[in-house]
């Protein structure tokens, strides 16, 4: 757990112009996602950061962390959950390619 949250803090430290108005989700959902739940954000991201990650805790105890990288035109959403016990992230889905430009509006699908 530890380990995570210095991961977090030093992917964060990298950018070197933080956007107040990104959209980075750490546990702050009303109520944890349930299968079938429906996750959209919208950001405002700028091209000098590297990447954008939205971090949320399931009813099911697991982490779903949904990772895309904008400076690939059309980088695909791939999505890893970490279960209890294996300690790392493990690629769970990897959606179509889905342009992630600034401004770029997704849905991320529980299932």
């Amino acid at each position: 757990m530890w380990l995570w949250i210095l991961a977090v803090i030093f992917v964060v430290s990298q950018a070197q112009d933080p956007v107040p108005t990104a959209p980075i989700f750490q546990r702050c959902l009303r109520r944890p996602m349930r299968i079938g739940d429906t996750f959209t954000a919208r950001g405002n991201l700028m091209p000098n950061l590297q990447r954008w990650t939205c971090d949320l805790e399931t009813q099911f105890a697991k982490n779903v962390f949904a990772h895309m990288d904008h400076r690939l035109w059309g980088a695909p959403l791939i999505v890893y959950t970490q279960r209890p016990g294996l300690g790392a992230f493990q690629p769970e889905n990897k959606y179509g390619a889905k342009p992630f430009l600034p401004g770029t509006t997704f849905e991320l699908t529980v299932t």
